[in-house]
C-alpha cells in the first residue's frame, strides 16, 4: 500500500511506495505553477499578495500528489503510475507515457473540480461547444 505523510510545518508531501521508494512534493513558486494555481481555481484574483500565492501554491501542491494516489487505489491500482515513474526518474515507454498524461488530467480536472465546482466546469464546456443548427 502507499503511503501519503503531509508535512503542514515544513510543506512537503512524501509518497511512499510499498517497496520503500519514495517521492516527494514541495511546492514551486513559478510562473508555471502560479498560473496553474490560478487555472485550477486555487488563485481567483490575480496579481495577488505574496502569502496568498505562496498558500495557493502549497494547497495546489498538497492535494496534487494525494489526488494521484486516491485516483491509482479508486481504479484498483497498488500504485499512481505518474507519481512512481517520477520517483523512479525513468523515461517512461510511449504506452505508459499515455497512461501518465491521462491520470494527470484526471487529477488536473478533480483539482479545478473542488475548487470550482460542477457548475462551472459545465458552464465552461457549454460555452466553449459550437453552436448546432
Amino acid at each position: 500500500m502507499t503511503k501519503i505523510e503531509v508535512n503542514e510545518e515544513e510543506r512537503y508531501v512524501r509518497t511512499t511506495f510499498g517497496d520503500g521508494l519514495e517521492i516527494v512534493a514541495r511546492p514551486v513558486a513559478d510562473e508555471e505553477s502560479i498560473a496553474r494555481a490560478y487555472s485550477l481555481g486555487y488563485l481567483t484574483i490575480m496579481p495577488a499578495h505574496v502569502l496568498v500565492v505562496q498558500e495557493a501554491l502549497w494547497q495546489m501542491c498538497r492535494d496534487h500528489d494525494r489526488l494521484h494516489t486516491l485516483l491509482a487505489e479508486a481504479e484498483g491500482k497498488k500504485y499512481s503510475v505518474a507519481l512512481r515513474y517520477a520517483a523512479l526518474g525513468h523515461k517512461p515507454p510511449s504506452m505508459v507515457q499515455a497512461e501518465i498524461d491521462r491520470e494527470e488530467r484526471i487529477v488536473l480536472l478533480m483539482q479545478r473540480l473542488m475548487n470550482v465546482g460542477v457548475d462551472a466546469l459545465v458552464a465552461e464546456r457549454s460555452s466553449s461547444e459550437p453552436e448546432t443548427k
